[in-house]
């Protein structure tokens, strides 16, 4: 064990990783290679097909161009932190893959602990007693168990043998008791988790919006958004949410002051023409979790539905166009557009006026189309009709679901920026051409009395251990860096 917690960590890209990873070979030390891509290395090749060879008493590996003793102790990790990557057959028959990614359920139980934990803190200690007594229970259930079937393999006599009788008597005694403990502990088990359920749509809640953020990562690779910053967004919210009595009161405060902060810090990091797309899925997320909304419809808002080659019906206005039209056609094969095409026929001048608005964010369906449409089967009609003004009409069914403030991104504050960082979470400004933030900094660090303790330093060549020297000495005096 002692070999194992020494483990050496390093990385392909690293000039002298091959010397290390041969030290390590020869003394037993495990080693782990971290942010691996899709393609691994040539020169490990021998140790993933595991070519060892025996010579007297000693074994052997050959990496390079050199042979070195191999310590049977050595073990070979590599990770990666890509989010689907795809590894050819003959990398996967060589390694065991392993996947760690994060379940939706099992997040749920970590943001209920987090949640009741913080609430409730009494209850959440009871809760992990119960756990452990429970798993010492079934442990002295199994060795009691084990002693019977010991008693009765070794006696030849069990009548006559008077110790096994006292053996097997104290250990259905023992048995009896234990299962009286087990009985208990389901109940109170059952009133402990009952106490919790309180708080479970919250953690379900919280647990679907992560998986929202996750989705940013097909817009642009640099929208990758870590478990620990997750839950610390998480965990300050619970601190800054207004308190209640009542825990639905409460429950309704926690998810508005997340969602909040969640929407502030996550539009903090992307770029303009990005936010939009941001405010859209996190609306389309919570209704998705509330079941308001169904998800076919939506799809076919993003794809205009796929064309089966059925035969269209007669065009019922010389101003509407061949697509147009078939997209409407389209959307009323799905079962909640039943009796839509039947109006849209009939009332065909009223969609002209949407047809030729300026603005079609004004456009009041009719009082038929209103019973047939909610907000998204408009969305999916406004998008066949007229699709050059959807990126509006989006942002009207945003403001309409979730308010004015998450359409409108914060401005930069970076007084508020501060309030959300922490000692051990840097802040990074992504600049643009022109941009530089640090004469605001410096400003903001007189406005706290840090305008002495500031250090900068100039990234270039040479510089990194500067840098990292700089890094140090703040760690210890508390001062600012400045990289």
């Amino acid at each position: 064990m002692g070999k194992e917690q020494n483990i050496k960590i390093l990385k392909f890209t690293e000039a002298s990783y091959l010397k290390h990873l041969e030290a390590c070979i020869r003394q037993g030390t495990p080693v782990l290679v971290e942010n691996v891509y899709e393609e691994l290395d040539p020169a490990i090749e021998p140790l993933l097909q595991k070519q060892i060879v025996k010579k007297g008493a000693s074994l052997t590996i050959k990496i390079g161009d050199t042979i070195i003793e191999y310590d049977k102790n050595f073990k070979f990790f590599l990770t990666t932190k890509l989010r689907n990557p795809h590894y050819l057959p003959e990398v996967s028959t060589k390694v065991t893959l392993l996947n760690f990614m994060i379940t939706y359920e099992g997040l749920t139980d970590q943001l209920l602990a987090i949640v009741v934990a913080k609430e409730n803190p009494e209850l959440e200690i009871k809760k992990e007693e119960l756990v452990l007594e429970n798993a010492r229970t079934k442990n002295k259930l199994a060795e009691t168990e084990n002693s019977i079937l010991t008693v009765l393999k070794e006696s030849k006599d069990i009548l006559g043998d008077a110790s096994a009788i006292e053996i097997l008597g104290a250990a259905s005694v023992l048995t009896v008791e234990i299962e009286k403990k087990q009985e208990v502990s389901k109940v109170v088990e059952a009133e402990i988790d009952e106490q919790r359920l309180g708080y479970k749509p919250i953690a379900l809640r919280t647990a679907g919006l992560f998986f929202c953020i996750q989705e940013l990562a097909n817009i642009d690779p640099m929208y990758q958004y870590s478990l620990p910053f997750f839950t610390n967004l998480f965990v300050q919210a619970i601190a800054d949410a207004p308190m209640a009595e009542e825990l639905d009161e409460r429950s309704e405060h926690l998810n508005s002051e997340f969602l909040a902060s969640l929407y502030r810090n996550i539009c903090r990091s992307l770029f303009e023409k990005h936010k939009m797309i941001f405010s859209f899925l996190l609306c389309i997320k919570l209704q998705e979790m509330a079941e308001t909304i169904d998800m076919g419809e939506f799809r076919f808002l993003l794809t205009g539905g796929v064309s089966l080659g059925e035969e269209m019906p007669p065009m019922p206005a010389p101003w509407l166009t061949e697509k147009s039209f078939a997209e409407v056609f389209r959307a009323c094969k799905m079962p909640n557009f039943k009796g839509f095409m039947e109006h849209f026929t009939q009332d065909i001048a009223k969609y002209k006026e949407l047809n030729d608005m300026e603005d079609p964010t004004l456009f009041e369906f009719p009082e038929v189309a209103r019973e047939i449409l909610n907000p998204m089967r408009q969305l999916i009609i406004i998008r066949a009709l007229r699709p050059d003004k959807l990126v509006p009409c989006v942002a009207k069914y945003v403001v309409d679901a979730l308010g004015i403030e998450y359409l409108n991104p914060p401005p930069f504050d970076l007084p508020l920026i501060f309030k959300d960082s922490t000692n051990n979470i840097p802040l990074i400004f992504i600049l643009s051409p022109g941009a530089d933030p640090l004469n605001g900094l410096m400003k903001f660090a007189e406005s706290k009395k840090k305008h002495d303790t500031i250090q900068t330093v100039s990234l270039g060549q040479g510089q990194g251990v500067k840098a990292e020297a700089a890094i140090r000495d703040a760690q210890k005096t508390g001062f600012w860096v400045v990289l």
